[in-house]
């Protein structure tokens, strides 16, 4: 413990835009194999010579569940430092992760929502980017409406036309038949001229295939859940009337065996009258 705080200690004086981890909130809660990549990614140090592990921490926070609470965290930690490299990087982690709760959901999109007529946001354009492709990880109704609101809004310049790639590839990936009018919509608005070639225009198509592939989908497992529920009232019936043939085929060796002691009876009945008439 005395190395790490050590370790600590040394790189925050190294840099300006560094800050102490132990002082999250959530670190404590951060997983073993991770605890060490969350600390180097809140000390600053991305790239560069002091550096050498940034491929392998960022996939350790890509990946390791449970840290969604510490990445929000640092990502807050940052902007209210103006550290934008180090926002960015949170942003970046966040929306390649599919962990984030309900409650942190709501929080991107009234963040996004109150930014939504600004030309820029914290950063940049980044939080924008990636709270968009963030939305997309995790389907629902709320998050759907407002990346349709986003896809719409292409009127501030190349800016939001860039965002709107970010909310096409998300509803790509979530979007539901409400998506479809909207991204049809931004199909014909980015239709290219002959021979031209567009990046909106293929993400369009993409997005649309990809919604479309997926109602499709949708509708041949209800159409296959309904055939099931159709044959089984079919399938119960039959089953009631091969349980009666069998009970029926059951009775059949007592009404034999009932037939054929009347008839012994009857002969010996016979055979004793005849007796009685040959001895008188």
């Amino acid at each position: 413990m005395r190395s790490l705080v050590y370790f600590f200690t040394t790189f925050l004086v190294l840099k300006a835009n560094a800050f102490d981890p132990t002082s999250l909130k959530h670190f404590e809660s951060v997983p073993p194999q991770a605890k060490m990549a969350v600390a180097r990614f809140c000390l600053g140090e991305w790239g560069g010579i002091l550096y050498k592990n940034t491929d392998k921490d960022f996939e350790i926070m890509r990946t390791v569940p449970g840290l969604a609470p510490v990445l929000f965290e640092v990502a807050e930690r940052y902007e209210a430092e103006q550290e934008w490299n180090g926002h960015h990087y949170a942003w970046a982690l966040l929306s390649k992760r599919t962990d984030a709760t309900d409650n942190q959901q709501r929080f991107v999109r009234q963040k996004l929502e109150s930014i939504l007529d600004r030309n820029a946001d914290p950063g940049g354009s980044t939080f924008k980017q990636f709270a968009l492709t963030f939305l997309g990880n995790y389907p629902s109704v709320d998050n759907e409406r407002l990346l349709i609101q986003y896809l719409r809004d292409t009127n501030g310049g190349p800016k939001r036309a860039i965002l709107s790639e970010h909310a096409a590839e998300s509803l790509g990936k979530i979007g539901t038949a409400a998506s479809l009018v909207p991204l049809k919509d931004y199909l014909r608005r980015y239709t290219p001229p002959p021979g031209a070639k567009w990046r909106q225009h293929d993400i369009a198509i993409a997005a649309l295939e990809q919604v479309q592939a997926r109602l499709e989908a949708q509708q041949q497992r209800q159409a296959t859940t309904q055939m099931k529920k159709a044959t089984l009232p079919q399938t119960m019936a039959s089953a009631d009337e091969a349980v009666a043939q069998t009970e029926n085929t059951d009775d059949m060796p007592w009404s034999v065996l009932a037939l054929m002691v009347f008839a012994a009876l009857g002969l010996l009945w016979l055979m004793v009258q005849g007796g009685i008439k040959a001895r008188r």
